[in-house]
C-alpha cells in the first residue's frame, strides 16, 4: 500500500515539474468588420516590442488566427486587410502559458488608416478551463522525506 501512495506521489510531483518546463504562450483571435460578419484573408503580424522579432499569421476562412509559442514579452498586434483600415493593440503582456485572446472591428476604410488602440488584453482565459497553482520547493521535500523508499 505504501509503495502504491509513493508512486501515485510521484507521479504527480512529475506532472508538475513538467508543466512547469514550457516557457512559452499563444495570442489567438478573431477578425470581423465593424457589422461583425468575419474578414478571412487578414494579415495578422505580431511583434514582441523587446526583441523585435515578428511573427506573420493569415485568418481563415471563419476570421480566426492563432500564433502558438510565443517567446514571452509585450507584444505589439496588428490587422490589415484591403478595404479596411489597420488596427494596432499594444501593451499584450505574455506570461508563461497564457492564451491572450486579441479580437479586432476592422472599420471600411482606406489602406493608409490605421486605429491604433493601447491597452492589456483581458485576463481571462477564454480557451481553456483549469485550475493552477504553485507548489513550493519546501513542500516537495516533505512529501518526499515523508514517502522514502
Amino acid at each position: 500500500m505504501r509503495l502504491k501512495i509513493a508512486l501515485v506521489v510521484l507521479f504527480l510531483l512529475s506532472n508538475i515539474h513538467g508543466s512547469a518546463q514550457g516557457t512559452t504562450a499563444t495570442i489567438s483571435g478573431t477578425v470581423s468588420d465593424s457589422s461583425g460578419a468575419v474578414v478571412p484573408g487578414t494579415t495578422i503580424v505580431i511583434l514582441n516590442e523587446e526583441t523585435g522579432i515578428s511573427r506573420q499569421v493569415v485568418a481563415d476562412e471563419t476570421g480566426r488566427y492563432t500564433a502558438p509559442s510565443l517567446g514571452l514579452g509585450n507584444y505589439r498586434v496588428s490587422a490589415s486587410k484591403d478595404g479596411f483600415q489597420t488596427q494596432v493593440r499594444s501593451g499584450i503582456r505574455l506570461t508563461v502559458g497564457r492564451q491572450a485572446v486579441v479580437n479586432f472591428a476592422l472599420p471600411v476604410g482606406t489602406i493608409s488608416e490605421t486605429v491604433e488602440v493601447t491597452g492589456e488584453a483581458p485576463l481571462v482565459k477564454t480557451t481553456k478551463g483549469g485550475l493552477g497553482s504553485l507548489v513550493e520547493s519546501s513542500t516537495i521535500n516533505a512529501l518526499q522525506r515523508t514517502f522514502v523508499f
